[in-house]
C-alpha cells in the first residue's frame, strides 16, 4: 500500500498495518513515493519488509530514479527479473566464471542505473540529508492543515484526515476556469472546476497558501 494516497492525501497508519500483517503472517510492502522526503516516518522501528519509492516526487530527484529497500531476512524471497553484471557479487564474477548472484542480498536485484539521473539524485539527497525531517513534516502538514481549515470556513468540503498529511483535497462548487485562476496567481496544482488538490513542499510558505485561499475566498459556495 501507499503510505500517502496521491489522489486524496489520506495517510495510512503504518504501525497498525505492521501489527496486523504480523498477526496473520503477511508481508508489509510500502510505497513511499508520496511520502519520502517530506514525512518523518520511523522506518527503522516499523521494519517494513519492502519499501519502494520513485525519486522524482518529494525527493526532487530527476526522473528515471527509483529504489527498493529490502529487509535483509526477506532478500532471499525475491528473484531478479533481468540479472546482469550489477547483480553479481564483487568483483563481479559475470566477467569470468559463474555469474553467481549475491547470496541473500537485495544487490542481486540491481540493474545498471541511468547514470546522469543519479548524479542529480546525489545533489538532491545531500540537500535532504541536511534538513531536520521532523521540522519538514511539521511545516508541510501544518500548511496543508491551515489550507483545509480556512477553506472549510469558506464553506468548502474536504475528506476527513486521520494522520497529518501534506496533500490536501477540496471538493468545490463549480468554479469556471479554476485552473486558469490559480495559474494567474502563480499556483500550480491539480485542479478542475469542481476539485482542487494541493501538495505542500518544504519550500512552500504561508504566502503560497494565501494565494490559493484568495482565489477560493472569491468563489465561496452558496449556503
Amino acid at each position: 500500500m501507499s503510505e500517502v494516497l496521491s489522489s486524496d492525501g489520506i495517510r495510512l497508519d503504518l504501525s497498525a498495518l505492521r501489527a496486523t500483517a504480523d498477526a496473520v503472517g503477511a508481508r508489509l510492502f510500502v510505497d513511499r513515493t508520496q511520502a519520502f522526503g517530506v514525512l518523518a516516518t520511523d522506518y527503522a522501528t516499523l521494519a517494513a519488509d519492502y519499501v519502494a519509492f520513485h525519486g522524482y516526487k518529494w525527493l526532487l530527484c530527476p526522473r528515471g530514479t527509483a529504489a527498493l529497500i529490502v529487509r535483509p531476512d526477506r532478500a532471499d524471497e525475491l528473484e531478479p527479473l533481468a540479472p546482469g553484471w550489477k547483480s553479481t557479487a564483487l568483483p563481479h564474477g559475470y566477467f569470468g566464471g559463474s555469474p553467481d548472484l549475491v547470496a541473500r542480498s537485495a544487490m542481486r536485484l540491481d540493474s545498471s542505473p541511468a547514470w546522469f539521473s543519479w548524479i542529480g539524485v546525489c545533489a538532491a539527497l545531500n540537500i535532504h540529508a541536511s534538513l531536520d525531517h521532523t521540522q519538514v513534516e511539521e511545516h508541510t502538514t501544518g500548511l496543508a492543515q491551515r489550507f483545509v481549515d480556512t477553506a472549510r470556513s469558506f464553506g468548502y468540503s474536504s475528506p476527513a484526515y486521520g494522520l497529518p498529511s501534506h496533500i490536501a483535497v477540496l471538493n468545490s462548487p463549480v468554479i469556471p476556469h479554476l485552473p486558469d485562476l490559480l495559474r494567474e496567481q502563480g499556483v500550480r496544482a491539480a485542479a478542475t472546476e469542481t476539485r482542487l488538490r494541493i501538495g505542500v513542499h518544504y519550500f512552500n510558505n504561508d504566502d503560497d497558501i494565501d494565494r490559493v485561499l484568495d482565489v477560493l475566498s472569491q468563489h465561496r459556495p452558496r449556503t
